[in-house]
């Protein structure tokens, strides 16, 4: 019995620690990482600012956040504007984007998060979803993109967006009450924007654990 706990405690540790790639936490008024590597910038001709985070999952007093404003106008250019940013995933599994977003009455309701492997071609859409509530953050939304795509593990051209969508079915942003006539662009404000991995074992540690795996075979036969 031993033997298969420690063999298991191996295991766990190796399959499911996740590690920050790059994290922004915006508490330098930057959209430099905190953590890691990366870039973030804004897309879509949209404005860029820095206020306060306060509500989010951040800790940190004082805490900051990174606002993003002018959308498109109504009935245009439906998932162009938001934020990108770029992470090499190199080394590691498991690639989740995960972050915190608030909107104000006039935002846009929808968004869609998208992914891409390469600096070149099309982005495939992840997931879409709607924001409930304006001024309530919602915190640590989480996008588990490596079931949908093992190729974003271990890249060095790992890419993702977080881009404002019209409502499902029409050609029309929603406002926060669902309406195209509140809509008027305002955009979201965000935090802890956070792309995390699980670390890929390196051939001696696979060689360890086996060999852990081993020793316990042993030593369950001369139990016997």
């Amino acid at each position: 019995m031993k033997h298969r706990v420690i063999l298991g405690l191996l295991l766990t540790a190796s399959a499911v620690q996740a590690d920050t790639l790059a994290l922004w936490n915006f508490n330098t008024d930057s959209l430099a990482p905190s953590t890691g590597a990366g870039t973030l910038s804004p897309i879509g001709g949209v404005s860029s600012f820095f206020g306060f985070g306060n509500g989010s999952s951040d800790p940190a007093v004082p805490n900051r956040a990174w606002g993003i404003g002018n959308l498109p106008p109504q009935g245009t250019d439906s998932g162009t504007a938001g934020m990108e940013g770029s992470v090499s995933t190199i080394g590691f599994s498991d690639i989740q984007l995960s972050f915190d977003i608030k909107t104000q009455f006039s935002s846009s309701k929808y968004y869609e998060v998208r992914y891409r492997t390469s600096n070149v071609g099309s982005w495939v859409t992840a997931a879409s979803f709607g924001v409930a509530t304006e001024d309530v953050w919602e915190n640590q939304k989480t996008f588990d993109l490596s079931t949908l795509d093992s190729a974003v593990n271990n890249n060095a051209q790992f890419q993702f967006q977080v881009v404002a969508v019209f409502k499902p079915g029409t050609d029309t942003y929603a406002g926060m009450n669902d309406l195209a006539n509140s809509y008027g662009g305002f955009g979201t404000v965000n935090d802890r924007v956070t792309v995390s991995g699980t670390a890929i074992p390196e051939p001696e540690q696979w060689a360890f654990i086996l060999g852990c795996a081993g020793l316990g075979l042993l030593w369950r036969r001369s139990r016997r």
